[in-house]
């Protein structure tokens, strides 16, 4: 403050004369006027009596004579002046910054085009955010310049989570401004125009969300039908036509909705498709409630429980008769069954759960697979049904058995086959070609409590050996051996006919089947190989 006449915005001078900054460096002492106020009254008589007008500086003018009492400017005329500057300046090693004095104007939401390089239909960076292109400006050529990244508002987000939708190019996007600043743009949501139509629309039922195979016509969508008494859901990618349809299950193509299929799921692919479950996999239509268990298997395993009975009380009738018992499969069974039932606790890990997911549930003791139907399974192929195992095979009926082959009936077996029928009898008939029972090793045995009945209804019954032919009842018996015939009996012998003819040697040569033993080696591979 002074009554400097010389200085002006924008000059530089050297202050001196100044307590505080004599002691300063020279450099220190160069200082740049960034601000000049002056007041001045000239020394004319009428100036004292001009009256104040509105928005006049004569109030301030009086407010600095007062301030600079003493001060004022005497002419020899006797006339006196005043005139008083004030200088705010600052040093010229300071880099001057202009005073921000135009306010950003307040913003409102405005819509724009996602744009990006020529023919890139995605054009994104590290963070999601997009270009856009204002529907204002139209001297923007629309590539990759058209703006500052513009950050995106996503339904969730968060490190490592979160979701991620990216506008491409040609969307349309509000534009909304972090504090009504024009400097910070952010896209709110997208909406439909002309150009970019919904994909379901009209109705208002469908809703969820459909995407597109980047320079492609493929998609992913997921559909939400709200059609009344037709819910549905269906998750569906176009790549092999993979799809999961849950509820009330229609045919739709785009927009429209078409004929009823059905109700429940549906789980198809053109392609391939695995379920894999490494503790267990329980497949049923035994009806349960939505808030059941899991693997509440409880009807398969009481079907289990008979069948496992019923191959005990078969496994003793059949042992009581001498023929083979039935342990190995029951043992089996029984493992398989009991490996069903297993409880499992809820986790215990700490942390917030809110008070829910605690007590127990039923659990696999091993990774098994069950099938259960109370109405019956069927398979069902063209081609070859393979079933396989590296120990037991138990199939357990509560009636009949019934095995039709429109070919042949072929069982080939490494140890031994054990037959055994308890009431009705056993069967075993050829409508053409021949019966053949043979023993390679050891001998063939028919037993009956009753009568044995070997009977030729239009030719031969033959009989041969090699060693020797007895047939003995009551202590009587008749060999033949070696050539020769014994007749023997402990009470009379009875020989009838109309001829008799006693002549000399004769003999007939027996095409007795030769048998060969072969060792065979049959390998049994088992999961340890």
């Amino acid at each position: 403050m002074g009554g400097v006449r010389a200085i002006d915005t924008g000059r530089r001078f050297v202050l001196t004369g100044n307590p505080e900054h004599d002691r300063d460096q020279a450099g220190q002492r160069e200082f740049a006027a960034i601000k000049v106020r002056r007041y001045i009254e000239n020394n004319l008589p009428l100036s004292n009596h001009e009256a104040s007008f509105p928005y006049s500086l004569q109030s301030e003018l009086a407010q600095a004579k007062f301030e600079q009492a003493g001060e004022v400017v005497t002419h020899e005329d006797g006339s006196a002046g005043f005139y008083l500057v004030e200088v705010e300046a600052q040093r010229v090693t300071v880099p001057y910054r202009s005073p921000f004095e135009h306010k950003k104007p307040a913003m409102e939401l405005e819509t724009a085009i996602v744009v990006g390089p020529p023919g890139e239909e995605v054009y994104t960076d590290t963070l999601n955010r997009v270009k856009v292109m204002f529907v204002w400006d139209r001297q923007n050529s629309g590539n990759a310049n058209a703006s500052c990244w513009v950050r995106v508002v996503q339904s969730d987000t968060g490190g490592g989570y979160g979701s991620v939708h990216v506008p491409r190019v040609g969307e349309e996007v509000l534009i909304g401004y972090i504090g009504g600043d024009c400097d910070r743009p952010i896209a709110l949501h997208r909406v439909y125009n002309g150009n970019v139509q919904p994909q379901w629309h009209s109705n208002g039922i469908l809703s969820g969300y459909r995407s597109k195979e980047y320079s492609g016509a493929g998609y992913n969508e997921m559909v939400l039908d709200d059609a009344t008494g037709q819910s549905r859901a269906r998750l569906f990618s176009s790549t092999a036509n993979s799809q999961l349809h849950l509820g009330y299950l229609i045919d739709q193509s785009g927009n429209t909705r078409g004929s009823y299929l059905g109700p429940g799921f549906d789980l198809k692919t053109d392609a391939y498709g695995a379920v894999r479950a490494a503790q267990g996999l329980y497949i049923t239509t035994h009806q349960k409630h939505a808030n059941s268990l899991q693997l509440d298997v409880r009807e398969a395993q009481q079907q289990l429980v008979d069948a496992k009975s019923t191959i005990e009380a078969m496994s003793q009738a059949s042992q009581t008769h001498q023929a083979e018992s039935l342990a190995e499969g029951h043992d089996a069974l029984k493992k398989f069954t009991d490996a069903t039932q297993d409880r499992i606790q809820g986790s215990h890990a700490g942390g917030r759960t809110a008070g829910g997911g605690t007590g127990s549930a039923n659990g696999f003791r091993e990774p098994l697979m069950l099938i259960a139907s109370p109405s019956g399974i069927a398979l069902s192929t063209q081609q070859s049904v393979h079933v396989s195992s590296d120990q037991h095979t138990n199939i357990v009926n509560g009636q009949s058995m019934f095995i039709v082959s429109g070919k042949s009936l072929v069982a080939s077996v490494a140890e031994k086959i054990s037959l055994f029928v308890q009431n009705a009898g056993m069967k075993l008939f050829a409508a053409k070609g021949k019966v053949e029972v043979n023993a390679q090793d050891d001998n063939i045995e028919l037993i009956a409590q009753k009568t044995v009945k070997v009977l030729s209804a239009t030719a031969t019954i033959e009989g041969a050996a090699k060693e020797e032919i007895l047939l003995t009842s009551g202590g009587a018996y008749i060999r033949i051996k070696d050539g020769n015939i014994e007749i023997h009996a402990p009470g009379k012998v009875d020989i009838k006919g109309s001829q008799h003819s006693f002549s000399g040697p004769a003999k007939e040569v027996s095409g007795i089947l030769c048998v060969r033993r072969v060792k065979t080696q049959i390998p049994m591979l088992n999961r340890s190989g």
